[in-house]
């Protein structure tokens, strides 16, 4: 586990779960950040724009996809930042242990 992911579990309350149980919280809370990213960068794109989101994505490690990201959402990493703190604030509130 990284830092960030220390961090988060920390702050979560959850250093006291085994490892496994660790890596899956950190799991599905990446999968579910992605997928708000996803929602915002969608909504933020007329219809060709998406268009052209979907096929930057096809392979999303790919230089285009990055690309096709820092020309069209200049404040993505922002929005990471934003979307991972909602979503620390939403787990912490849940009692997740």
């Amino acid at each position: 586990m990284n830092l960030d992911q220390q961090n988060i579990i920390r702050s979560l309350g959850l250093e006291s779960l085994p490892e496994e149980r660790k890596i899956a919280v950190i799991e599905k809370m990446t999968t579910l950040l992605q997928k708000r990213l996803m929602v915002r960068m969608v909504t933020a794109l007329d219809a060709s724009k998406q268009a052209e989101l979907a096929d930057a994505l096809e392979n999303p490690e790919s230089e285009a996809a990055q690309v096709f990201i820092s020309q069209n959402f200049p404040d993505f990493p922002k929005w990471i930042e934003e979307e991972t703190g909602k979503l620390k604030q939403e787990m912490a509130s849940l009692n997740v242990e």
